[in-house]
């Protein structure tokens, strides 16, 4: 009954070895399941961060670039809208392509002030 209880006391003893060292290589390969886990959170926060940073950029130089072409286009829509005016015309065609009446006649300053 001795040897049954001496064989009996090495078996648990090298399934005792067994159990904790299985319980430690689990508790290794855990801790390094969440050092992974933290370290692809902090890298995804990381670079949502940087490009939320470069999507708030973007989306200020288009706000710029809205406003610019609205005000150009105000101001496009002005001259249509004078375009129907006789003094308007006129305007265009005296600083742009230099007309003048046939009895007009044009001095131009030549000074430069």
């Amino acid at each position: 009954m001795a040897k049954k209880s001496r064989t009996a006391d090495k078996k648990r003893s090298s399934a005792n070895v067994f159990s904790s060292t299985l319980s430690g290589v689990v508790n290794k390969i855990a801790k390094f399941a969440v050092v992974c886990i933290v370290v692809f959170v902090a890298y995804n926060l990381i670079d949502g961060q940087i490009e939320l940073s470069q999507k708030r950029e973007t989306l200020s130089l288009l706000e710029k670039q809205k406003q610019e072409l609205m005000l150009s286009n105000e101001e496009k829509k002005e001259l249509i809208d004078k375009s129907d005016e006789d003094e308007f015309v006129e305007q265009i065609a005296r600083e742009y392509f230099g007309f003048a009446y046939p009895d007009e006649q044009i001095y131009i300053d030549i000074s430069g002030s």
